[in-house]
């Protein structure tokens, strides 16, 4: 094993009390978790949409239409072949498709539709699933669940009226005429206590609650409450085991951090020359001992 990565490896307190941060946890900007979420559950995942639009024509609608109002016409054969908006193959039809040609690559074709096929069905992906993809039905259940979630009134969209122009007022200014309003004022208005209720800018009221919105990798979203606790508390014990580090340990091992060899921080501690390094180098694995087992102490 090398020398210098021996020596590395002995100094896993120190590197810890280097890398660690010293701040709370920020919050991710992304939907992951580290505690899992069991969304593999068939029942919880069941009402999930699609991220991008899945287009089907015709629809069950369209078909119900043209079966409940109006006759099947069949050709001389006895073969249906139109119904309402509804065309049917007789054998004879043909449509594009794609298929491997003769070199087994993928390529633009025709295949014969078989008798009684329906012809000119469709069903593909289209664009991506945005706010303005949502149906009112989906906007509505949606909805729905924030206000029954939040125990508030049903949700409103109060369009955005003109914007009028005027002078902006400092936090001061304001204070300053409330106050004047309220001397001006003999008997004060009662004071109404309207219900709770949800913001009314957006048609979808998940649009303001981004941390409750699952969305895709690398969109933004909220930290998991679990993944947050657990990184505070493992913050917290991580300042507890600072604080008990002994002054004269911490004062070589903040040394060390600065110094460019081992010969610094012999030379910081009063030594010289050859002599430097040596204790340097024992100082530091000294701390470093030290430390690890006051970290270990907390963390168990």
């Amino acid at each position: 094993m090398p020398r210098h990565g021996s020596i590395a490896e002995q100094l896993e307190a120190f590197r810890k009390y280097a890398t660690e941060p010293d701040h709370e946890p920020e919050a991710m900007q992304t939907n992951w978790s580290v505690v899992p979420a069991n969304d593999n559950n068939p029942e919880e995942v069941a009402d999930f949409g699609h991220e991008r639009f899945l287009r089907i024509s015709p629809s069950l609608e369209e078909i119900m239409r043209s079966v409940l109002g109006h006759d099947p016409e069949r050709n001389e054969a006895g073969q249906i072949v139109k119904w309402g908006s509804l065309r049917f193959s007789d054998g004879s039809q043909t449509e594009r498709c794609v298929m491997y040609g003769i070199d087994g690559k993928a390529i633009n074709g025709e295949i014969t539709m078989p008798a009684g096929a329906m012809l000119r069905c469709r069903d593909e992906m289209e664009a991506n699933l945005g706010a303005s993809g949502k149906t009112a039905k989906y906007i509505d259940l949606s909805n729905a669940w924030f206000s029954a979630t939040l125990g508030t009134l049903p949700h409103r969209f109060i369009k955005a009226g003109k914007k009028v122009k005027g002078k902006n007022y400092s936090r001061e200014e304001a204070i300053a005429m409330l106050e004047q309003a309220k001397g001006n004022t003999a008997v004060m208005p009662p004071v109404t206590v309207y219900p709770t209720g949800l913001p009314c800018g957006m048609k979808m009221v998940a649009d303001a609650f981004v941390g409750m919105k699952k969305g895709k990798k690398g969109e933004s979203g909220s930290m998991a409450w679990q993944d947050f606790a657990t990184l505070k508390s493992g913050r917290e014990a991580w300042r507890d085991a600072l604080r008990a580090i002994p002054a004269e340990t911490k004062e070589v091992l903040e040394t060390s951090m600065r110094a460019k060899n081992m010969q610094e921080i012999g030379m910081s501690l009063g030594f010289n020359g050859k002599h430097a390094e040596r204790k340097g180098k024992q100082a530091l694995i000294a701390a470093n001992d030290n430390a690890a087992e006051i970290i270990a102490a907390y963390a168990a």
